[in-house]
């Protein structure tokens, strides 16, 4: 398997930023309001939607790692 380079990783800030634009996309919620949920290590789930931003948080972080991977394999 192939090694992804330390440099091909984006740092936690970015993917973060890029994980709130796609969910102001497909949810209808302001950055303001994504960052308010910000945790150390994720994001609390909204009780007032129900929305677990966490769980959407991890799979995006897995998903991107997938994606990374896959980019250093070719």
């Amino acid at each position: 398997m192939a090694e992804v380079r330390a440099s091909a990783i984006p740092d936690e800030a970015t993917e973060r930023d890029l994980f709130e634009e796609w969910v102001m996309e497909k949810i209808f919620i302001s950055k303001t309001t994504l960052e308010g949920l910000r945790t150390d290590d994720g994001y609390r789930n909204s009780t007032l939607s129900g929305t677990d931003y966490n769980g959407m948080w991890s799979q995006w972080k897995a998903i991107r790692a997938a994606q990374l991977r896959q980019e250093a394999a070719q």
